[in-house]
């Protein structure tokens, strides 16, 4: 019975130590508040700028055109080499142009002839007059005749002329110095005014234009913009291509169109860029960006730390208890990777720019700080 007794007490005192070890093992632990990292928006001076779209265009470049018709029979380039001015491009049949340019000269020589013989005629009629040999009549024949061969004379010249320019088409040479097409018209065949006339073009790249259409609400935005920061400064326009997601090439303004579009409400611009390197194309589709205002003080955060819901932007800031809020905000211009905040926080908020997804609304938080204030 003893026995018995002693091994109920050891029983129950095992049974209240596992319950109570078991009590203390469900004992419920709050987590610690997640980690985030904050900063507070940056002050700085930034400035505004439109973007447009628009297309590149060589700032030299001409299209070949046939001026004779005959036969193509040489061709002096492999398409896509780069050609100086004056090298030889194209050489047309020249044997019809070539006796042309013979019989012009053969019938100026006869001109000329007639011409002589014409004065010589009119000294011994003159002669003859003064003998009294011959009348009046005759020496004002004699005279007239001078002046038709004369006429005749400059006529057979402008002959000539005519003849050896049509001569010198047939020998068509690169106009200015770039890179050639691909030839049109193949050796041999027949050219026909007007119908196979375009053989080719050469472009110069070394100097790109890019045109671009804007509102006339953006151009008097740029113009005022450009009136504020210096009149007669060269206007900054940076370019990017359609590969590009920035814009690495910054040229100058040089040209507005003369009058607004009516129809579409828009002005045609043009700005030129260097392109020693041959990177643009012709007629490539660009992005252009330019400044249209500047902004004093702005606060930037990270675009990456604004939200967006239903309602439009927020941001989640860790208050002075470091308990997450959502801020409404309004954005303003964006600058390289940061964006304008014009309502909805200041410059003393800690924005919360990493972690975003592990902060809860009216939750606490533990911030690591990322930048002092800006200015400090």
């Amino acid at each position: 019975m003893r026995n018995k007794l002693i091994k109920t007490v050891l029983i129950s005192g095992s049974l209240t130590m596992l319950l109570s070890s078991c009590r203390d093992r469900n004992k419920l632990v709050e987590p610690p508040p997640p980690t985030v990292t904050v900063q507070k928006p940056v002050v700085r001076d930034v400035v505004a700028y439109s973007e447009f779209s628009g297309y590149t265009h060589a700032a030299k470049s001409v299209e070949i055109d046939a001026r004779v018709s005959g036969v193509l029979e040489k061709m002096y380039f492999v398409p896509g080499q780069q050609v100086k001015k004056g090298d030889m491009l194209f050489l047309i049949e020249q044997s019809e142009y070539q006796a042309a340019l013979d019989k012009a000269n053969a019938d100026l020589a006869k001109a000329k002839a007639e011409q002589k013989l014409a004065e010589a005629t009119l000294i011994r009629k003159k002669n003859a007059f003064k003998d009294n040999a011959i009348s009046e009549v005759d020496v004002l024949e004699a005279e007239a005749n001078l002046a038709i061969a004369a006429a005749s004379i400059k006529q057979m010249e402008a002959a000539v002329a005519d003849a050896a320019r049509k001569f010198s088409y047939t020998e068509i040479k690169a106009p200015i110095d770039g890179q050639i097409s691909r030839n049109m018209v193949s050796v041999g065949n027949l050219i026909s005014l007007p119908a196979n006339a375009y053989l080719g073009s050469v472009v110069n790249n070394l100097k790109m234009y890019v045109y671009f259409s804007i509102s006339e609400k953006a151009v008097l935005r740029m113009l005022n913009h450009v009136k504020k920061s210096g009149a007669g400064k060269p206007v900054p326009i940076q370019l990017g291509l359609g590969n590009e997601g920035d814009f690495p090439l910054t040229g100058e303004l040089n040209y507005i169109d003369n009058k607004v579009d009516k129809d579409t409400g828009t002005i045609q611009l043009r700005a030129t860029f260097k392109n020693e390197d041959n990177y643009l194309k012709d007629g490539l589709y660009a992005r252009v960006r330019i400044a249209s205002q500047q902004v004093k003080g702005a606060l930037m955060v990270p675009e990456y730390a604004v939200s967006k819901n239903q309602r439009g932007s927020y941001l989640l800031v860790a208050n002075d208890k470091n308990i997450v809020e959502v801020r409404p905000v309004e954005l303003g211009v964006s600058d390289n990777g940061e964006v304008q905040i014009k309502k909805g926080i200041t410059a003393e908020d800690r924005v919360i720019t990493i972690g975003l997804l592990k902060a809860r609304l009216n939750s606490p938080v533990n911030p690591e700080m990322t930048n002092e204030k800006a200015g400090k």
